[in-house]
């Protein structure tokens, strides 16, 4: 196998194992900052939010749902990471 190209697919593979890192302390993150908005339930939050256009069951039940998609594409990210590191540690096998 050319070293070039198995040098990027193995640079591809560290950038996305970075990748899901970070995502994770995203992810963290807003999930702590979840518990503190939807435990003190500050008035600005929720106007930034929209107003009165939605309540505070309603602002909850959507950051959820934006917390399991990000983990879902966060999953994804993973996978391919994973794909990446393995298909890199076999062409360094193989060359």
């Amino acid at each position: 196998m050319n070293d070039a190209f198995v040098q990027r697919v193995r640079a591809a593979s560290v950038a996305a194992w970075w990748t899901v890192a970070l995502g994770a302390a995203m992810l963290t993150a807003s999930w702590l900052m979840c518990l503190v908005f939807l435990h003190a339930r500050p008035d600005w939050a929720r106007a930034l939010w929209g107003g009165g256009a939605m309540d505070w069951d309603g602002l909850q039940g959507l950051y959820l749902r934006m917390l399991a998609v990000f983990k879902l594409v966060l999953w994804v990210g993973a996978m391919a990471a994973i794909f990446l590191t393995l298909w890199a540690r076999r062409l360094r096998r193989e060359a």
